[in-house]
């Protein structure tokens, strides 16, 4: 029997930024005391992540008005957020995207800037442009900014695309964006921590908690859209749940 023989080609993605990053949560922990133990928190959006608990808002209890729309409640308290981690879930069609640019216009009408990630440019891209859709609607002007690989560089012309991390860091420190999208390899880095007030995560039922826990320094706290189960039919109902997802 010949032998055969066989090539092929492969892209290594570098994690060594994402690692790194939860290092440095996991000296924290080591340093300061356990999760959920009453050390400092320089990074509660990763605790309250990590510990499954309940949204903290600055103002009191997390608690949705009678009779008050799951979308209505979102934005109210998009800017009241404590360093915490925020649900927001549902199957495909649900609204999702549609409560996430609603919420990043309130929060860029509060003067916050706003952070976007998920698993891929293209999501980031989607959820950058509802915002500038929302945002035209209201006639609230949104500095949009992407870190992007170039590929998903199609408009709208409000979106600025930005070609290395420094000129996004940049951007964000000068003002010239108030909302940036960034992959979790921007936002893990050391330089990004605290760069924004919040941070949502788009498709969240597809990132690992490893890199959401990666990503969270960069923020107060964390919103996540998406859907762990994957479900294939979309629903138009929504309610709050005790454990505090909106869903």
């Amino acid at each position: 029997m010949r032998g055969s023989t066989s090539a092929f080609a492969h892209t290594y993605v570098k994690t060594a930024v994402l690692e790194e990053a939860i290092d440095r949560f996991a000296n924290g922990v080591a340093d300061r005391g356990r999760v959920g133990g009453d050390g400092a928190r320089e990074n509660g959006a990763a605790h309250s992540l990590l510990m499954a608990a309940t949204p903290a808002l600055r103002s009191g209890a997390f608690a949705q008005a009678h009779g008050e729309p799951a979308v209505d409640f979102a934005v109210r308290i998009a800017d009241d957020l404590g360093a915490t981690v925020l649900p927001i879930q549902g199957p495909p069609g649900s609204g999702k995207t549609y409560c996430g640019a609603e919420m990043i216009c309130a929060l860029v009408k509060e003067g916050k800037k706003v952070g976007v990630t998920a698993t891929g440019h293209k999501v980031i891209r989607n959820l950058l442009k509802d915002v500038a859709k929302a945002a035209a609607k209201k006639g609230l002007e949104v500095s949009l900014a992407h870190k992007s690989d170039g590929e998903e560089a199609d408009g709208p012309e409000t979106i600025e695309d930005l070609s290395d991390n420094g000129k996004a860091l940049a951007a964000l420190e000068s003002g010239a964006a108030n909302v940036l999208g960034g992959t979790a390899w921007l936002w893990a880095r050391p330089e990004f921590a605290g760069a924004v007030d919040v941070l949502f995560v788009d498709e969240a039922g597809q990132m690992s908690l490893a890199n959401v826990l990666a990503v969270s320094a960069a923020a107060k706290s964390i919103v996540l859209l998406g859907d762990p189960q994957q479900l294939d039919h979309s629903s138009a109902s929504s309610a709050i749940g005790e454990d505090g997802v909106i869903g």
